[in-house]
């Protein structure tokens, strides 16, 4: 009678411990599974601002200086030596854009698109690729636009993002060196550049 109920005790000893490890384990097992997805989820969500604001913002407006993908339809709203000019805003409907419009700050900023197609020029020389966009300068409160006559194995820019003249200021063009295109009748050769009326 002694030995079956003592069989009993150490197998119920036997299935108690078990069943206590087994739970132990299951424990940890889900405490570790919930650390794991807890990690998970706070990369995930430490990822999710750093793409964010890693993206690039679709209002930044373009930079200054020479486009390529700028052109101007007529003459040009001024006329200086050898040269039509127009400035204004990229929505301007005398503009030629090879794409979409750029955007631009229009209380900084102004397009400028030039061209020597149907313009006059006896001076000229023979064989002459017409007027390339060279580079802009502030001088005090104007900014100087400079051309210069277009050659071989340079690209060619007819137009450009570039400042808009601060206070009383206004944008004027000049030729660079011999180059007769952009002359103007003003001090220095410079050719005063009207903006439309905004």
């Amino acid at each position: 009678m002694r030995r079956p109920l003592l069989y009993g005790l150490v197998l119920g000893l036997f299935a108690f411990t078990g069943c206590r490890a087994s739970v132990s384990v299951d424990a940890k097992a889900q405490a570790s599974a919930r650390a794991q997805g807890e990690e998970e989820d706070e990369s995930e969500s430490d990822a999710t601002p750093r793409e964010t604001l890693a993206e690039p913002s679709s209002a930044e407006v373009a930079m200054l200086g020479a486009r390529h993908d700028l052109s101007l339809k007529g003459t040009g709203a001024t006329r200086c030596a050898c040269l039509g000019v127009t400035v204004g805003q990229p929505s301007d409907p005398a503009f030629q854009w090879a794409g979409a419009p750029p955007a631009t700050d229009p209380t900084e900023q102004q397009v400028l698109a030039l061209t020597t197609t149907g313009i006059p020029c006896a001076q000229a020389p023979a064989g002459s690729l017409g007027a390339s966009y060279w580079g802009y300068e502030r001088q005090g409160e104007d900014v100087i636009v400079t051309v210069e006559t277009a050659s071989l194995g340079r690209p060619i820019t007819l137009g450009a993002i570039i400042p808009k003249p601060q206070g009383k200021g206004a944008t004027w063009m000049r030729a660079r060196g011999p180059s007769p295109y952009g002359r103007g009748t003003g001090a220095g050769g410079l050719c005063r550049l009207t903006a439309p009326a905004p």
